[in-house]
């Protein structure tokens, strides 16, 4: 795979074939294990990758599964985004997903310009498996609930740090776990639900929200995009800068404290600021030591 992707990468330098977005360094494939994805301004340039893929196939005996290959034009622009031309391997013509297509990608699952519904719409399914799944259990309680933040907490934290939920999506998957922390105990809906979700030091389980998963997600994904000098910390940089820009903040500390003042649903839609928020909710104050943040003027 990693020959591959070199070709790819000489090819696409000698032909110009990369994703095209300005400001941080070109490249046009990106590849987890036997998963590879390539990226191109235009159906020509696609084509070109295609081809080489092939070429590499032939050379190698590595296949392409084309039942899992697809297609997605990615572009703010809606006339921008029907296909001129179309891009073929090896003679069959490449599916390509529609507008409104969800597909799966490293257990993402997502149309070609961003919207995640279908990840939130499985999070919240197998959630409720979860919750179902100790509904009538024979286990000590705290063995339940050990369960069921393995299997119903965990499917939401996979992609916690990714994925846009809006403050009622959040508010119904906490129900869905506040009953979940109900079936562990043997205890009817109808039981408080402060119980289970208060911190300890004010007499409750302190059992976690999906907030307090999602800072702490956040907070690991962030500081990972941020760790090497690479495209993946040039695009966090500037959804940083983008996020201080909007709320004439800074610094991210400024940032923070902006957040009291706007909901979250304002917030929700730059990483940055969605951890502001919930840093904010939390009442913890972070201040980012390790990352330079050049200050800019207000107004």
């Amino acid at each position: 795979m990693n020959a591959l992707m070199d070709l790819m990468t000489e090819r696409g330098k000698r032909w110009n074939v990369s994703h095209g977005i300005e400001g941080t360094d070109q490249f046009n494939n990106i590849g987890f294990v036997d998963d590879c994805s390539l990226l191109a301004q235009s159906t020509g340039g696609m084509q070109a990758l295609m081809d080489t893929v092939q070429e590499f196939e032939e050379w190698s005996g590595m296949k392409v599964n084309l039942k899992k290959t697809c297609m997605l034009i990615i572009d703010g622009n809606k006339e921008r985004r029907k296909v001129s031309g179309r891009v073929t391997y090896d003679g069959v013509p490449v599916r390509v997903l529609g507008e409104k297509e969800s597909c799966r990608y490293l257990g993402f699952w997502g149309t070609a310009n961003g919207d995640m519904s279908e990840t939130k719409r499985r999070v919240m399914e197998k959630t409720k498996e979860a919750r179902d799944q100790i509904k009538h259990h024979p286990l000590d309680p705290k063995m339940a609930i050990e369960l069921f933040k393995s299997t119903g907490i965990g499917v939401f934290r996979f992609s916690a740090a990714v994925v846009q939920w809006s403050w009622q999506e959040l508010e119904d998957l906490k129900k869905v776990w506040i009953q979940a922390y109900k079936y562990a105990w043997h205890l009817p809906l109808s039981t408080a639900s402060e119980k289970f979700i208060f911190p300890e030091s004010h007499a409750g389980l302190g059992y976690p929200v999906p907030i307090a998963i999602m800072a702490q997600e956040l907070g690991t994904h962030l500081r990972r995009c941020m760790a090497h000098e690479d495209v993946a910390k040039q695009f966090t940089e500037q959804e940083l800068e983008d996020a201080k820009q909007k709320w004439s903040c800074n610094s991210f500390q400024e940032l923070q404290e902006e957040a009291e003042v706007w909901g979250w649903d304002d917030m929700v839609s730059n990483k940055w600021a969605r951890w502001a928020k919930c840093l904010q909710m939390a009442g913890v104050t972070l201040s980012l030591i390790h990352i330079s943040e050049p200050t800019r003027r207000r107004g």
